[in-house]
């Protein structure tokens, strides 16, 4: 097997959302749009460079064509990101001045998903990144430095995530550290 190239951009859900449309209960495709063919063929011919401003170039294009203030739902969304996953949803809507229902309903329609969800899934980032830069820590300490309950609160999230306990995870990522050569 050759050596592949990928370039990638990370969107926060809310900026899926608003460029291409993104809903959470349908995978984001775009390998068929003219400008990832473009990227695609760059890539192969070794033009990173190149590959990348077609990147920047289309996103700041959509950026243009969709821009939209941020609304509360993509406020409330900002503030968990800073919380790593912990502010309360009560909280948040305390400090917007709406109800708790009215952010929900916001939140899935500027966001795609609920707030409980996203903090969910901030906290399960948390979590992957920790096991990936210290694979040899105790899931009990990551569970307190991650504000979860306990490890088993920490296993239960994890396992309901990824379809695999924290353990599995580290054991795959040696695996696959190992395979690609990377010590």
């Amino acid at each position: 097997m050759g050596a592949g190239r990928v370039l990638g951009a990370e969107l926060f859900p809310w900026g899926a959302k608003q460029l291409f449309g993104w809903q959470a209960d349908a995978p984001l495709d775009l390998s068929d749009r003219p400008e990832a063919v473009a990227i695609t063929a760059l890539l192969r011919a070794g033009n990173v460079g190149e590959a990348r401003e077609v990147l920047e170039d289309w996103l700041l294009r959509r950026l243009r064509v969709t821009d939209q203030e941020p609304g509360r739902g993509v406020q409330a969304a900002r503030v968990l990101y800073t919380t790593p996953g912990e502010a309360k949803v009560t909280r948040l809507a305390q400090a917007l001045n709406v109800s708790v229902r009215q952010l929900e309903r916001e939140f899935v329609r500027e966001v795609g998903v609920t707030p409980k969800t996203l903090a969910r899934l901030i906290r399960f980032g948390a979590v992957q990144d920790r096991l990936g830069r210290q694979p040899g820590g105790t899931l009990t300490a990551l569970a307190h430095d991650l504000n979860f309950t306990d490890q088993a609160h920490l296993n239960r999230e994890f396992r309901a995530l990824a379809h695999m306990a924290p353990g599995q995870y580290l054991k795959f990522l040696g695996r696959r550290q190992a395979a690609e050569g990377i010590s």
